[in-house]
C-alpha cells in the first residue's frame, strides 16, 4: 500500500495527476507531499474536479450523451491526452480558464471514445 510508503512520493515529482475518485481517495494522505501538482480527479458521467496550484476544487459538468455508453474502454485515455497536450503545449501551470477548456474538450473526447 503506497500510504505506508511515503518515501516514494517526492516533492516536485508531479506536475500532473489524473487520477479516479478512487485513486484520489487512496492517495488523499500523500497529498501533502504534492504541493506544486495539479490533480485533476475524473469520475465519468459526473465530470471532473480539479485542485491544486491555481485553483481549487473547480468543476466541469461530463457532457451529455446522445445515447447511453456502451463500452468506456479508451475513455480515460482520451481525456488525459487532452491535459498532456496541455502540458505540453502550453504554459505550465494553466490559467484556470485554460485549464477549463481543456476539462471540458477532454470531456468531449472522452465521451466521444465511449
Amino acid at each position: 500500500m503506497l500510504s505506508d510508503r511515503p518515501s516514494l512520493v517526492v516533492d516536485g515529482l508531479a506536475d500532473l495527476l489524473i487520477l479516479s475518485a478512487a485513486e484520489a481517495a487512496a492517495l488523499r494522505p500523500l497529498s501533502a507531499h504534492l504541493p506544486s501538482a495539479l490533480v485533476v480527479v475524473t469520475a465519468g458521467i459526473d465530470g471532473s474536479t480539479a485542485s491544486g496550484i491555481d485553483v481549487d476544487g473547480m468543476h466541469v459538468a461530463a457532457p451529455t450523451l446522445d445515447a447511453p455508453a456502451t463500452d468506456t474502454t479508451g475513455a480515460g485515455d482520451a481525456y488525459a491526452a487532452v491535459l498532456i497536450e496541455l502540458a505540453h503545449l502550453g504554459t505550465w501551470s494553466p490559467p484556470p480558464a485554460e485549464l477549463e477548456r481543456a476539462m471540458t474538450s477532454a470531456s468531449e473526447l472522452g465521451a466521444a471514445v465511449s
